[in-house]
Order: structure tokens, then sequence, then C-alpha cells
């Protein structure tokens, strides 16, 4: 589907009603997410690269949380593959359907996991008035990620985006998406030199719990040689193994601080629900039912 900036309109003037200013960003958000994915397939980028992470969980299946990133990896690795080039591809079609965005290259050499900063001021500024808050300059900004040396035994399957914009896709399945958001949890705080967890990590791996999915072993083990503190040793984990190392984590976690993540990312009602139901106990009680 080529999505018009006229469509864009239509949806975010229906949709937006009734919900408050911050609300509101993260539809406009979330609908040019979309709209890229959406002309990503147009060009043909499925081609080579799959979907995955938060945002895939959003919109391909409903999570109840709004997301930031567009998390790509290649369906083979490629270090020489030309990213740029694709984005110029993308933009001229999204330009062809009269949506003025910005791209920001912020590859670095040498590092496989390629990043553009995909931005609009555009939309944003006429729905300002309806919006609230907008303050003069603000930008709507998605990262976009592109993995080109991604880990060992990923798995794929084709999905549907879940809206009005409406295309197949190929991305992670389910199984593998879930065994890279545990190692988000036990890892990402390395990568940024802090020790947290983002509560949009957890708020995740709940949704996984909640429906039953096994993670994928194989892919988890291979993330977790690549990058954090178990990189290089050569684990090959098991439910026993994630059960705990997840427990240990949390135990030294700020819950408060997790939450606070994740509060732009929900509604009132959820939030409400975090705050009663997420303790150390909770988490261990639906990690432990990996084991089963």
């Amino acid at each position: 589907m080529n999505v018009t900036r006229e469509q864009i309109i239509a949806r975010f003037t229906q949709e937006s009603k009734g919900l408050s200013s911050a609300e509101k960003k993260n539809l406009l958000r979330e609908i040019l997410q979309e709209t890229v994915l959406c002309h990503m397939k147009e060009v043909n980028l499925f081609d080579e690269m799959a979907f995955h992470g938060g945002t895939s969980l959003r919109l391909l299946h409903r999570i109840d949380r709004f997301s930031e990133d567009l998390d790509m990896s290649l369906l083979k690795a490629n270090e020489s593959f030309d990213l740029p080039t694709r984005m110029e591809s993308l933009k001229k079609s999204l330009s062809e359907s009269k949506i003025e965005l910005e791209f920001q290259n912020k590859c670095k050499l040498g590092n496989p996991i390629k990043v553009f900063y995909i931005n609009d001021t555009a939309l944003l500024n006429q729905f300002k008035d309806d919006i609230g808050g907008v303050i003069d300059g603000e930008k709507v900004k998605i990262k976009f990620e592109l993995d080109i040396l991604p880990p060992d035994h990923q798995e794929f399957k084709l999905a549907e985006i879940k809206s009005t914009f409406s295309a197949k896709i190929n991305a992670h399945n389910l199984e593998t998406c879930m065994g890279q958001k545990i190692h988000a949890v036990l890892c990402r705080a390395q990568a940024y030199g802090m020790d947290i967890i983002k509560g949009r990590d957890l708020y995740d791996l709940e949704w996984y719990l909640s429906k039953k999915i096994k993670p994928n072993l194989k892919n988890l083990s291979a993330c977790l040689n690549r990058i954090g503190p178990w990189q290089g040793l050569g684990l090959d984990v098991d439910h026993a193994w994630i059960v705990n190392e997840v427990s240990h984590s949390l135990k030294t976690k700020n819950f408060e601080a997790i939450l606070a993540d994740v509060r732009p990312l929900i509604n009132v009602k959820e939030f409400e629900r975090l705050k009663k139901e997420w303790t150390l106990n909770y988490f261990s009680i639906s990690i432990g039912s990996l084991s089963l």
C-alpha cells in the first residue's frame, strides 16, 4: 500500500479525537512509522531485511504500548550493505506521495548497527494547534536501525501491519523476538554503561510471557555471545539459565525507575495496573514459567 500525505492527515484527524497531547504525538509517530514501513515494502526493502523489536510488537501484534524505533536486520549478513542508497530510494518514494521527511545518516564505519534518523516537522506543525504543547523547532523523530551482521539462527515469518495502512512484510517470528528481548533485558544496560532495565523492555517481556512464547534459544545464545557481559564465552543457554539470570538481574533494579521509563508510552489505566502488579515476586513467578 503506497500511503499518501492525504491518507495520513485523514487518519490522524479521525484517530486523535479525545487523546491527550502526549498521546497525539505518539499517534502521529506511529502513523509515520507505518507509512515508512509501507513505502519500504513499495521499494522492495523487505526483500533484504526483516522487522523486529518493540515497535514490531506494537504494529504487527497490537501490544498496548507505543514505541519509538524501527529496528531491522538483514535476512543474510552482508558487511558491505549500502544502506544510504536504499534510504535514498525510500525517501524518493515518500516524496512522490507528498510526504517530505528528513533523513539523517548516523551510520558509523565499523559498526554493524547502521542508523538513520527519519524526522518530520511539516505534519507536526500542521497539527500543532490540535496537539498542543508543540515547541518551535520540535520534530517527530523515528530512529531507524539496521543490523547488517545479525547473529545466527534468526527465524522469520510474513506478517501484516494491523491497521488501515496494511502491508505484509518480513519480520522475525515471536520466538526470535522474545530471545532478543531477553538479551535486551540482560544486556542493554551494559551497552550504555548504566545499571538499568528499561521499563519498555520489561513490558514487552511480560507480554511474551503472557502469550506463553518460548524464546529462540539458539539466536539468544548468539546474541549473548556477541554483545554484553557474556560476549565471546560461547554460551549455549537453556530455560533454567534464563530464569536464573533474569531473576537475579531484577533483584538489583529500581522499579520506580523502570516504571518511569514506560510511563510515556502507555495510557493511564495501564500504568495504574503496572504500579499495582509489577514487583520482583510477580516477575520471578512469570519468568519461572519458562522452565515448564
